[in-house]
């Protein structure tokens, strides 16, 4: 790694959900066709590892702190120890690199949840782009330890802060002050599932996500009662996923009379998405919304709240629908629409896949980042 062009990326996380995709996917990219090293930085042990294995990414492990937690406002004390730990692991991770005499043009911070990539950026003497992938409070519940201001000043260091949609962007301008605040639209790669077919005899609807109230499956199935009472029984609603309010899904099913129409399929990495109808869209806060880019590379139809990127992504009428809120019995009405019309499904279905093959494939991301870097980093030298 020494004397090669070498990007640092942090991820706080260590799951294997869509920021960590993405984060994959572009040191891949950098990788394979833009001939740079990369080296990412994790806190602990975690699924991650197995993303980063498959891909043969180099990574560390150091212990480094979150600068968030759920709902609890500021906490000064805890937030100035997790800072002191972040800047030591920063200090260890920068005198180890610095020895190892590895080529760093940059560190990468995947989220907006550890700050520090600032601190090793700032010690490196490299510039530092911040990822933002979610809108915080709105869609996770955090508060930041030390409060918005800390993390202004933190920001104003940035070479770039880059959020995952301009909903996002718009969000944060408003705390941030940054004059160096924009925002590229996460990618996805489509793996071929087969053919859609559009007319099998049951309905088959899909929302995959966290069980949780923010993702709004309540909405999804209460719509599903509105249709079984304007008379429609030929339909399956399926919702992947799992989460703290499986249990109350599984009871609200219970209570409205839908086991047979509203299954909870539980996690799975191997979704068979285009045997499906529609897809569903329901949380009120999605930063991006990665699975309904999936939906649509697989060649579905969506419904989604307009609220968030999601409003980025869906084409109301063309490539599906857009409600003004979180309302199941209009949910119901749209859903009605495509339940007694399947050439509308195909045709909205075909207009979404063009449409996400156009704007939203891992290559145009991963493409639109390095342009990113052309801006901040030194990419000349040794290749």
């Amino acid at each position: 790694m020494a004397g090669r062009r070498t990007i640092v990326f942090i991820s706080t996380n260590t799951k294997k959900d869509g920021a960590e995709k993405s984060l994959v996917s572009l040191q891949r990219y950098l990788i394979n066709e833009e001939n740079l090293n990369t080296l990412t930085i994790i806190p602990r042990s975690g699924p991650i590892e197995d993303l980063l294995k498959a891909a043969q990414i180099p990574y560390r492990i150091c212990r480094f702190e979150g600068n968030v937690n759920y709902n609890r406002g500021t906490k000064i004390i805890r937030g100035v120890a997790k800072a002191a730990i972040n800047f030591n692991a920063a200090y260890s991770i920068s005198r180890r690199l610095k020895k190892e005499k590895v080529n760093v043009i940059g560190v990468h911070s995947n989220t907006i949840t550890s700050e520090m990539g600032v601190y090793l950026a700032d010690m490196l003497k490299v510039p530092h782009i911040w990822h933002i992938r979610e809108f915080g409070k709105l869609d996770f519940g955090f508060d930041f330890e030390l409060g918005f201001p800390y993390i202004r000043w933190l920001a104003k260091k940035a070479a770039k802060v880059v959020c995952n949609s301009k909903a996002v962007c718009d969000y944060y301008a408003k705390y941030l002050d940054n004059q160096n605040l924009t925002y590229i639209h996460n990618g996805v790669k489509l793996l071929p599932k087969g053919e859609n077919d559009w007319f099998t005899e049951k309905f088959r609807m899909i929302l995959i996500g966290r069980l949780s109230s923010e993702k709004g499956q309540e909405s999804a199935i209460r719509a599903c009662r509105f249709m079984y009472d304007r008379g429609y029984r030929n339909f399956v609603l399926d919702l992947y996923g799992d989460g703290a309010d499986r249990e109350r899904y599984a009871a609200l099913i219970k209570k409205l009379e839908l086991d047979d129409y509203v299954v909870l399929r539980g996690y799975s990495s191997c979704i068979p998405t285009h045997t499906y109808h529609v897809g569903l869209m329901c949380s009120r806060h999605e930063a991006f919304g990665r699975v309904t880019v999936e939906y649509m590379l697989n060649g579905l139809p969506v419904v989604g709240i307009q609220d968030g990127g999601t409003s980025e992504i869906i084409e109301d009428k063309v490539t599906g629908y857009l409600l003004q809120s979180e309302n199941p019995e209009l949910l119901a009405g749209k859903l009605e629409k495509l339940y007694l019309d399947r050439k509308l499904c195909m045709k909205m279905g075909q207009h979404g896949k063009m449409r996400a093959e156009q704007l939203f494939t891992e290559k145009t991301y991963c493409e639109n980042i390095y342009r990113l870097y052309e801006q901040c980093f030194e990419l000349e030298g040794e290749a």
